[in-house]
């Protein structure tokens, strides 16, 4: 599981008393488990998200710049809305329930 990656400071009772309850919750309700572990990992790959969504964003900066310059402001807008489109997709799709998909 996620959680056990990191490294805390218990007790070896208090470790095998996390380990049981861990593996109760994950016997009784799997689905919230593997939601967990994946909010989790999305958490802690944020810093990373980050660099590259920056990056994304001055090359797409770049590039309407570039179709401005050129003289495609209709081009321009279609890169600036297709890049909004993904970031708002990227950004919000943690919060679809996936059982709501077909």
């Amino acid at each position: 599981m996620a959680w056990e990656r990191r490294r805390t400071v218990l007790d070896d009772n208090e470790r095998n008393a996390l380990r049981e309850l861990e593996r109760q919750l994950a016997t009784e309700d799997p689905w919230f488990v593997q939601t967990f572990d994946r909010h989790q990992e999305r958490m802690s790959d944020q810093p990373r998200h980050r660099h590259v969504a920056r990056i994304v964003l001055a090359v797409a900066l770049a590039v309407c710049a570039l179709l401005l310059l050129l003289g495609s402001p209709i081009g321009a807008l279609a890169v600036a809305v297709t890049v909004a489109s993904a970031w708002l997709v990227w950004r919000f799709s943690s919060h679809l329930d996936p059982q709501s998909l077909p």
